[in-house]
C-alpha cells in the first residue's frame, strides 16, 4: 500500500514497447537497473509500467536500441497537477485541505483507555475533563507523567498508568489491583478446625495442631477435623499439660448440596417490524448540532444511535462525527420452549451456578438432578457433589475438671 502511494506521488506511465529490437531494449533496461512493472506480451511488441522519472532514462535506451517506448497512459500526482495548472481554485483548495490537516494535528482529538474494568471509561475521561485534559486541547500542553500521577491518586485501585501520545490520540493504559490491599492478621485465639457441613474427607494436610480425622473418613456437621489442644508428655509417657494453639490447616471434602432452579416455559422475543431515521447529529470537537425528533421513544419502540469517526489512520482521527439516530418498532412474539430450549436453559443455569461455586473454591464432582416441565414451568431439583474446602474455626471448649478419688 505504501509502496503504490509512492507510487502515485512520483507519478507512473504505461507504455508500449515496439520497434526494431524491443528484446535489446529490456536488455538495456536491465542492465542500468529501470524497473520495468506488469511487463507482458502484446501484438505490437510489449507493455509495461515504469515510474515517471524511469520513463526519461527509458527514452535514451530506446534510441539506442533502435526501439520505440509510447506512453499509452499516464497516472500520477504529477499529471493531475499539470491538468489542473490553470484551476487556481484547485490548487487553493488542496493547500487548505493540507493546512487543515496539519492544524488538525496540533490539537488532541481521541483519548483511548486501556485495561480497566473496575472503572468505566467513562469515568476516567469525566476525571480528565475536571483536570483540563479532553478533546480539542493543544497537543504541546499535555504532558504524560501528570496524567499519570493524577490518576493514581484519584483512584486507589489502580497500581500502574501509562500515557503516551501516538498521533492526535492520547492512549492511557492502566492496570488494576484486584488482590488483597492489606495483609490479614492471624487470629492466635486457641481454637479447634470444625466440619461446617457433612461430607467424606478427600484429603487433609495439617499445618497447626492434630489431625482428628483421615482421608475417606465420614464425618458430620461439627466434628472435629483438626484439634488446637496438643497433649504434652514427660520421659514416663504421663500426660502433664496440653498446649492450646490455633488449629490450622487444608481440608478437602466432598460434600452433598441440594440444588433446585425454576423458570417459565414461555419465552418472549422482540420482532422489528419497521425502523425510521429520527435524528441527525454533527460532533466537532465539544461542539455538538443536532437535527431530529428529541421526544424520546414510546412503547413498543427504542432508539439506537450509531456514531461514525472518519480517521486517515489509525492514530489520526478527525475531529468530526457523525450521530444517526434509528428508531424501531418492535412486537412480542411469546412461545412455548422446545425440548432443546429447556435442556439448554437448564445447562446454562447450572453452568453460572458452578461459576459461583468455583469462585468459593468447590469443583463439582458429580450430579444427580432431575428436570421437570408441566404447562407453564421448567423445573430442575436434586443434588450436587461438591468437592472443596471444609473447615471452620471455633474456640476451644473447657476441659471437664477432674474430680478427687475418694480415700480408703
Amino acid at each position: 500500500m505504501f509502496r503504490k502511494i509512492l507510487e502515485w506521488l512520483r507519478g507512473r506511465v504505461q507504455v508500449q514497447i515496439g520497434g526494431l529490437s524491443p528484446e535489446r531494449f529490456l536488455n538495456l533496461c536491465a542492465g542500468n537497473g529501470l524497473i520495468l512493472r506488469g511487463l507482458r506480451k502484446s501484438p505490437e511488441g510489449y507493455q509495461c509500467w515504469m515510474l515517471l522519472p524511469e520513463y526519461r532514462e527509458a527514452r535514451r535506451l530506446a534510441r539506442k536500441a533502435r526501439a520505440t517506448v509510447r506512453v499509452r497512459r499516464k497516472a500520477g500526482l504529477p499529471f493531475l497537477l499539470f491538468r489542473h495548472r490553470k484551476r487556481k481554485a484547485f490548487a487553493a483548495g488542496i493547500l487548505l485541505a493540507l493546512g487543515l490537516l496539519w492544524s488538525f494535528s496540533l490539537f488532541l482529538w481521541d483519548i483511548r483507555i486501556e485495561g480497566n474494568t473496575r472503572y468505566t471509561d467513562d469515568s476516567i475521561r469525566s476525571f480528565l475533563s475536571e483536570k483540563g485534559i479532553g478533546c480539542g486541547m493543544p497537543m504541546d500542553a499535555i504532558a504524560c507523567e501528570e496524567i499519570e500521577a493524577v490518576l493514581r491518586n484519584q483512584y486507589p485501585q489502580i497500581t500502574w498508568v501509562s500515557a503516551q501520545i501516538s498521533g492526535v490520540r492520547l492512549t492511557i493504559q492502566v492496570k488494576e489491583n484486584f488482590g488483597l490491599l492489606e495483609v490479614p492478621e492471624e487470629d492466635g485465639t486457641p481454637s479447634d478446625l470444625v466440619a461446617e457441613a457433612d461430607g467424606v474427607i478427600t484429603g487433609i494436610v495439617t499445618t497447626s495442631g492434630i489431625p482428628q480425622v483421615s482421608a475417606g473418613e465420614q464425618v458430620t456437621q461439627g466434628q472435629v477435623l483438626i484439634s488446637g489442644r496438643i497433649p504434652l508428655y514427660d520421659d514416663s509417657e504421663t500426660l502433664i499439660r496440653y498446649q492450646e494453639v490455633s488449629a490450622s490447616g487444608t481440608v478437602t471434602a466432598q460434600i452433598q448440596v441440594p440444588y433446585a432452579w425454576e423458570r417459565s416455559l414461555f419465552l418472549e422475543t422482540n420482532r422489528v417490524v419497521s425502523r425510521r431515521l429520527k435524528g441527525v447529529g454533527l460532533r466537532l470537537g465539544s461542539r455538538q448540532v443536532s437535527a431530529g425528533s428529541p421526544v424520546g421513544a414510546g412503547a413498543m419502540q427504542y432508539r439506537l444511535t450509531e456514531y461514525y469517526t472518519p480517521r486517515l489512520f489509525d492514530s489520526f482521527v478527525l475531529p468530526v462525527t457523525l450521530e444517526l439516530t434509528t428508531e424501531y418498532t418492535y412486537e412480542v412474539q411469546v412461545r412455548r420452549m422446545t425440548e432443546a430450549e429447556q435442556a439448554q436453559a437448564a445447562e446454562q443455569a447450572l453452568a453460572e451456578q458452578t461459576v459461583l461455586w468455583e469462585e468459593q473454591g468447590y469443583r463439582v464432582a458429580r450430579t444427580d438432578l432431575q428436570r421437570s416441565a408441566d404447562a407453564f414451568q421448567l423445573t430442575v431439583s436434586g443434588t450436587v457433589i461438591l468437592e472443596g474446602p471444609l473447615g471452620v474455626s471455633q474456640p476451644l471448649e473447657a476441659l471437664p475438671e477432674e474430680r478427687p478419688e475418694a480415700a480408703d
